[in-house]
């Protein structure tokens, strides 16, 4: 609003030992994962801790999205803590000018998940969900590079997801990309409109990464096979991608490899016929807020596992009959 300055206050948000690093981490030995920004945060932090003994999770999230969900809590956890084993820097990661850190205004509009440092492109699917600005907020950032020095220690997986600016995070990491072992990111498929201003496709941030020496964990596909019935938030697509020294990585990181309609290699009227082929099928969840579970035979998954699969029909011939509905409709 014209005429208002924003106040900006210092506040201490954790501790950092005499080398530089978190002092939360000294006693973690474990696995450590990084999560930057906080869309899914709270369930793929509390799937990493249960999954790995002695595991620890550090979040990167400017506008402290966990912290607001806890506020009813009688318990105020110790100083930059979540829960046990998980803290909160409320800071941005981005390509910041200043070695150190500086202000920078995020775009915050009524929805949480549209926080970004780009203007959404009005035309796009995330236009009509994102575009009115509700505030713009200053914002601390730091590179990731910088990030990664507080840490001070192998990162087994990061999971980016900034909405607008992942590949930015992702550039912000310089050389020390060698401390990361595998991470995921968001990208737009090709076919698909941009979300946001200036947001590369899918082919060209792949061939960035390429060039950052990041191999891809399974194929990314960067359109669909055939064309899609219509634009969705299915357009976003996730990536997991590993270092060239490393071999596959372990299971939970594979399942976060999320292709959407780019991902299917074929398609089925009738899950019979599918199945009597013995293929691997995409079909809507069955549980309540699940989208879609992925089928062979009996058994079912919540991943493709970076596995080409079979869709149905009406994902991309809506008029045409099938029995099975698309899970990404």
């Amino acid at each position: 609003m014209k005429g208002l300055r924003p106040l900006v206050v210092q506040t201490h948000v954790a501790e950092l030992t005499e080398s530089g690093g978190l002092d939360a981490l000294v006693a973690s030995h474990g696995p450590l994962m990084v999560l930057v920004g906080r869309s899914w945060g709270e369930a793929l932090d509390a799937q990493f801790l249960g999954r790995f003994e002695n595991s620890f999770v550090v979040t990167f999230d400017p506008l402290a999205r966990p912290v607001a969900r806890r506020l009813q809590a009688s318990v105020v956890p110790p100083l930059g803590m979540l829960r046990a084993r998980s803290m909160l820097l409320p800071v941005a990661i981005r390509n910041a000018a200043n070695a150190t850190g500086e202000l920078a205004p995020m775009r915050v509009t009524h929805h949480a998940a549209c926080a970004a440092f780009r203007k959404a492109n009005a035309s796009s699917i995330a236009g009509g969900l994102c575009a009115h600005v509700r505030e713009v907020r200053w914002v601390w950032s730091v590179s990731l590079a910088h990030a990664l020095g507080w840490i001070d220690r192998q990162v087994r997986y990061a999971h980016i997801d900034t909405r607008s600016s992942d590949l930015d995070a992702v550039r912000s990491a310089g050389a020390r990309l060698r401390d990361i072992d595998y991470l995921s990111l968001g990208l737009r498929s090709d076919d698909c409109a941009p979300w946001y201003v200036d947001e590369p496709t899918c082919s060209e941030a792949l061939a960035e990464l390429r060039a950052l020496g990041l191999v891809p964990a399974a194929e990314v596909r960067c359109r669909p096979r055939w064309p899609r019935v219509r634009e969705s938030a299915f357009c976003r697509l996730r990536a997991v991608f590993r270092r060239p020294d490393l071999p596959a990585p372990p299971p939970f990181v594979l399942e976060q490899h999320r292709m959407h309609l780019n991902g299917c290699d074929r398609m089925f009227t009738s899950i019979a016929d599918a199945e009597r082929q013995k293929l691997l099928l995409a079909t809507p969840g069955f549980r309540v807020g699940e989208r879609i579970r992925f089928r062979r035979g009996n058994a079912w998954h919540n991943s493709s596992m970076g596995v080409q699969y079979a869709c149905p029909r009406r994902c991309f011939m809506s008029a045409t009959f099938s029995a099975a509905a698309c899970p990404w409709a």
